[in-house]
């Protein structure tokens, strides 16, 4: 039976993160599977989000941008009362979509299964990662939760894991994500035969360290031709490209802003090696997108990043700081690592976003 299925979300309005990109790929297989979808976040400046469902702007400023630009204390303090105020609007002004909706599906921070109040619709909470244990009251509210990436492994709270939930590993498109041969007229600009690009694609927030490889590009380009691209926007992006015009003297540096999703690939067949230097992170989309691609891929050793790259497929560093990410890059440069296979021998086929929407909808029907 068709489902009325209510996504909430703080930043699907504003941003493409992981989490963006979750709910956004699972809509349209929700709605493929002929279910009815509608998001409700602050504002809506995408245009992506107006196609095939409802959008529900709430009225509120988005201060995510200025949160992460600020020092702790204030950022945290910044990001906790835009939380605040965006469920005061719903509270206020959007109460009706949340009780019409058969299942109400929430990702953001877990004080927003405070409006679990405003509908007898099942109230189910996406998990990404170990958060504050003081926020675990706020997630035993949750009639369903959804651990992305085997994050459960984190929690050891048998009366929060008793909740009904699924274990899902984020899917990617694999006709979309997958090796290509780049005629001339497809290959970007920037990608040459003589110069090896390193691309980045992600938020770029303070949490994924940017600045770490540009410092790293910067201590190699004496050594090696080097391209650095990097795909994303956020509220670090004049920051970055201060530090890459102030320290980094040869190598070009490419900010090419938010690619929309359907042309990274085109991106990362024209690159020889993605780069991820995150201080945190689950089970990154990005990485999943840039190996299925067959593209040689370096990143740190945390979350469940080890798990992620096969033998062969790249390189994970143990000192996630600019030393050690310049030393891998150094060892994978060095022994002409990312050459050693064709790309289409490094792609991995990982599971589709088919499945686990699959998954999911099993878990709103245990829990209606």
């Amino acid at each position: 039976m068709p489902l009325r299925i209510c996504f909430v979300s703080t930043h699907l309005g504003h941003v493409r993160g992981g989490a963006e990109i979750n709910d956004l790929t699972l809509g349209a297989e929700f709605s493929k599977m002929g279910h009815d979808v509608s998001y409700i976040t602050i504002g809506n400046d995408s245009a992506d989000l107006s196609n095939d469902v409802q959008t529900i702007g709430v009225d509120c400023p988005y201060a995510y941008d200025l949160s992460y630009s600020a020092p702790d204390p204030l950022g945290k303090i910044i990001r906790h009362l835009n939380e605040e105020l965006f469920i005061y609007r719903i509270r206020r002004d959007i109460r009706e979509p949340l009780s019409g909706a058969d299942i109400v599906y929430a990702t953001g921070r877990p004080v927003l299964s405070r409006l679990r109040e405003l509908t007898d619709a099942p109230f189910v909470y996406t998990v990404r990662g170990r958060v504050n244990p003081l926020y675990d009251r706020y997630l035993k509210r949750a009639d369903g939760l959804v651990f992305w990436g085997g994050c459960d492994e984190e929690y050891g709270d048998e009366s929060l894991l008793s909740i009904p939930n699924r274990t899902i590993d984020p899917g990617i498109d694999p006709e979309t994500f997958c090796p290509q041969e780049l005629s001339g007229g497809d290959r970007p600009a920037y990608a040459t035969n003589e110069s090896t690009v390193l691309t980045f694609s992600g938020r770029l927030e303070p949490v994924k360290q940017i600045d770490n490889i540009i410092e790293a590009v910067s201590r190699l380009e004496s050594e090696f031709d080097l391209t650095l691209v990097i795909l994303g926007d956020g509220s670090q992006r004049s920051k970055l490209e201060e530090l890459a015009d102030s320290i980094v003297a040869e190598t070009p540096i490419h900010f090419l802003g938010r690619v929309e999703h359907d042309s990274i690939p085109i991106h990362l067949n024209a690159s020889d090696i993605f780069i991820l230097a995150s201080a945190m992170e689950n089970h990154p989309i990005a990485l999943k997108e840039a190996i299925a691609c067959g593209t040689y891929s370096v990143a740190p050793a945390i979350g469940r990043i080890p798990q992620i790259v096969a033998e062969g497929t790249g390189y994970i560093y143990e000192d996630n700081t600019i030393e050690g990410l310049s030393a891998a890059l150094q060892e994978i440069l060095s022994n002409n690592r990312h050459k050693h296979r064709s790309r289409w021998e490094r792609s991995v086929q990982f599971a589709d976003w088919n499945d686990a929407a699959d998954k999911i909808v099993n878990l709103f029907e245990e829990v209606q």
